[in-house]
């Protein structure tokens, strides 16, 4: 297989992976809510409305209302930063937990089925060689917010963006 061929295959990998993972993570956030903008709450207890913004791809604006969305439906709590009077920190409430939880195990199961056809050998090797590619794209803070939006940090024990991550400031 030359290089070019396996480049394009695996493009088109990511791609069906991430509309896997989006389509069975939406399902279990409550209607216009992100699935994505919840579990990114869960992740990382604390974090500002700037920060969620950057890891969403979103506006400023838009993610306000993403928050108050999230704060009307029970599953965010606002806060006064406690270092920053003019911050806000977000945090989950246990509905929130709850709901968080639900799609993370929906992310779970959908990859689950998709890696199922690979041997533990193979499942060993895939992951090793994700890891090294992430940490060579994912240089700073604001890009692994964005590709940790959907993870489950509980099952990333030792993550490969640890360092980037611990970069960003939560109040």
């Amino acid at each position: 297989m030359n290089h070019y061929k396996a480049e394009n295959i695996i493009g088109a990998l990511v791609l069906t992976l991430s509309d896997v993972i989006h389509n069975e993570t939406q399902i279990k956030a409550p209607k216009n809510i992100s699935a994505a903008g919840l579990t990114l709450v869960g992740h990382i207890p604390g974090i500002s409305i700037h920060e969620l913004s950057k890891g969403l791809g979103m506006s400023h604006p838009g993610t306000v209302r993403l928050v108050d969305r999230m704060v009307a439906d029970g599953l965010v709590t606002r806060e006064r930063s406690q270092t920053d009077g003019r911050a806000v920190a977000l945090s989950l409430t246990p509905a929130g937990k709850e709901r968080e939880q639900m799609i993370l195990s929906s992310r779970r199961i959908a990859l689950g089925k998709v890696m199922s056809v690979l041997t533990s050998d193979e499942h060993e090797a895939l992951a090793q060689i994700s890891e090294k590619l992430i940490t060579a794209i994912v240089t700073d803070g604001e890009y692994a917010l964005r590709v940790c939006r959907l993870c489950d940090s509980n099952a990333c024990n030792g993550c490969p963006l640890e360092a980037e991550l611990s970069g960003i400031a939560t109040f």
